[in-house]
């Protein structure tokens, strides 16, 4: 049985002082800690329900929205201001020390709480005070950590505002540091296009691309000189020598940085390529900022050995046309795959043309190898063949055939169309405290039901998604089926009644009212919609207009009302209808009828029903 607890609601804290501005989430967390004296930093976020590993870097629940959120504000008196404040980013997820922090002791004696910059990989100074962040505790040699219950004393008993530290010279890394407060401080835009001659230098110093290309050249200098990679717990001595090695070479871009490569030998260089070309461990080299100046380097390589060749290196920027090579397709399908997002093209720095990324290549490459045939995707949602293509039919799936190299004619879907139609019922599901299996349907079991009665799985899913979004709700389940989504069987029989048997050689009709739960609307539904399939004339709705809601039918009731009264001699709600429950009718019925004849009801002169006492049609 499928359940969902949902938390009850903590305490309201003693002391809750407001955030500051820049302070971190983490920090702030802490500062609540340390007020109301307790003994961990984790024992808050744990009373709201959320899940954090200090020791680990672990605090993806805190920028998660959910009921959780919501009851750390009611706990902590946050507005919506002050936490979207503390959400807000600095940097990629992968340029934050999250495990690993730093601190300037200087700053803690000002005013004791956490600056969010502190967390930044490249930012190792502070430019206020001029001296270096520390990320480990001199006293016990222990590196820096979120799990104490206090911001300026380690968990040795020494505090970190007693330590005094050098000050540094005007080098790179003070200029870098400030270069980032600055993009921070004026929110700088990630949209300018790099390619622009007349902004070039604005570009790279003004946006935030510039910390993580910072960082990409901060990791090609530690793996040369000191053979490791940049990571998150990196010393911040390392990250402070080699921000200050490299960081002249993102000024006056993009001429600096050719002369930082002109001072290199060509072994230095192509080293310096295959590092870049090689990391893995990590999304930083997947970052803008990463991207830009590894295809500057690529173009420097290409006009410093422009007609006298070089040494082989590997390269991950490609022309476009060896680009339609490599997927064997023609160029204007790399062009439509480029608009669509699908392909990354960097457009050149110090040379005219795009060139399509390879990674991203072998990345759609994947994707048409996993490309799935209806009847696997149908599977994998957990519903019949039948009822996959009704989903494909009304447009809630779209094949992906465009990447198809084969050429086959076999419709084929990718994992991506899949998870983004089971997102899109999941964004607007509701989820419920507890499900019972005996009072609700899955999805799964909803399709299988559809398919016995011959209706459509497509349009029972169209009209929840339409109109009744909050019927369905959200459970556990697998992530990729839709046995996790379920519905009230009671809506699922409403929705039945409210369908009118289908004909045999005319296109089913969407529901007037899938949800109706007014029994007077539901029985004047029902006997319109027997009238129409019988010949009637449509009294509700015209073919050309959209199927109506439960709003627009209480407004379309009062205009069936006076249509019936100026037809019928007598209202035809004024007399007792007998409510009967729509059933099929089984084998030995059908046989009876096949013998003798329909049952036909007529009309009597006075309106009342005379009944054929079993005569055949004639």
């Amino acid at each position: 049985m499928p359940t969902s607890v949902a938390p009850s609601s903590p305490r309201r804290l003693l002391r809750t002082p407001a955030p500051q501005p820049g302070e971190s989430f983490p920090g702030y967390l802490l500062r609540l800690t340390e007020e109301n004296s307790y003994d961990s930093l984790r024992w808050i976020p744990e009373q709201a329900g959320l899940t954090v590993d200090p020791a680990r870097g672990k605090w993806a629940d805190l920028w998660t929205p959910g009921p959780h959120i919501t009851l750390l504000c009611e706990m902590t008196g946050l507005s919506q201001v002050e936490l979207a404040s503390l959400q807000e980013p600095l940097a990629p997820d992968c340029l934050m020390r999250w495990k690993a922090p730093k601190v300037c002791p200087s700053c803690l004696r000002e005013e004791s709480w956490c600056r969010k910059a502190w967390d930044v990989l490249p930012f190792t100074v502070c430019p206020l005070h001029r001296i270096v962040l520390v990320d480990s505790c001199p006293h016990c040699e222990h590196p820096v950590s979120w799990v104490r219950n206090s911001i300026s004393v380690c968990r040795c008993g020494y505090d970190w505002r007693r330590i005094h530290l050098p000050l540094i010279g005007e080098d790179e890394s003070l200029a870098a540091a400030r270069r980032m407060l600055a993009i921070w401080q004026d929110q700088a835009a990630d949209d300018y296009p790099i390619a622009s001659v007349a902004a070039q230098t604005f570009i790279l110093e003004g946006s935030s691309v510039y910390p993580t290309a910072l960082s990409a050249l901060m990791d090609g200098w530690l793996q040369l000189r000191k053979g490791i990679k940049l990571q998150a717990v990196t010393q911040n001595d390392l990250c402070h020598q080699s921000a200050a090695s490299v960081a002249h070479a993102l000024t006056n871009w993009p001429e600096n940085f050719f002369r930082f490569f002109d001072q290199r030998n060509e072994t230095t260089v192509c080293d310096w390529q295959r590092a870049w070309f090689g990391h893995r461990d990590s999304d930083l080299s997947e970052t803008q900022g990463w991207v830009m100046v590894a295809k500057t380097l690529e173009e420097y390589l290409e006009l410093r050995w422009d007609g006298r060749g070089g040494p082989p290196v590997p390269r991950r920027f490609l022309r476009k046309e060896n680009a339609s090579r490599y997927l064997n397709r023609g160029t204007n399908l790399i062009d439509q795959l480029v608009a669509q997002g699908r392909l990354r093209s960097v457009d050149g720095i110090a040379m005219n043309g795009s060139r399509i990324d390879l990674r991203s290549l072998r990345k759609l490459e994947q994707e048409i190898e996993a490309l799935m045939p209806a009847t696997e995707a149908a599977a994998e949602l957990g519903i019949g063949l039948g009822q996959f293509r009704e989903l494909v039919r009304y447009k809630l799936l779209a094949p992906d055939n465009e990447l198809q190299i084969d050429g086959s004619g076999e419709a084929k879907f990718s994992h991506q169309a899949l998870s983004k139609f089971l997102g899109q019922i999941a964004d607007l599901t509701s989820q419920p405290h507890e499900i019972n299996q005996y009072w609700a349907l899955s999805l799964c079991q909803v399709a299988t039901h559809l398919e016995r009665r011959d209706l459509s799985f497509g349009r029972f899913m169209e009209a929840m998604l339409e109109d009744f979004p909050s019927a369905i709700f959200e459970s556990e389940g697998p992530c990729n089926s839709l046995s996790r989504f379920w519905v009230h069987a009671a809506d699922f029989h409403q929705y039945l009644n409210s369908r009118s048997k289908p004909g045999r050689n005319k296109p089913d009709r969407k529901p007037l009212a899938p949800l109706c739960t007014v029994p007077s609307l539901r029985g004047v539904v029902a006997w319109l919609e027997r009238k129409e399939e019988d010949g009637g004339k449509h009294f509700y709705r015209q073919t050309h207009q959209q199927p109506l809601d439960g709003v627009s039918l209480l407004e379309c009731f009062v205009e069936i009302l006076c249509r019936l009264s100026t037809e019928n001699d007598e209202m035809w709600l004024e007399r007792e209808t007998p409510r009967k429950k729509w059933r099929w009718k089984t084998d030995q019925e059908t046989a009876s009828n096949s013998q003798y004849g329909e049952i036909i009801r007529v009309e009597g002169d006075r309106g009342k029903p005379d009944v054929d006492r079993g005569l055949p049609w004639i």
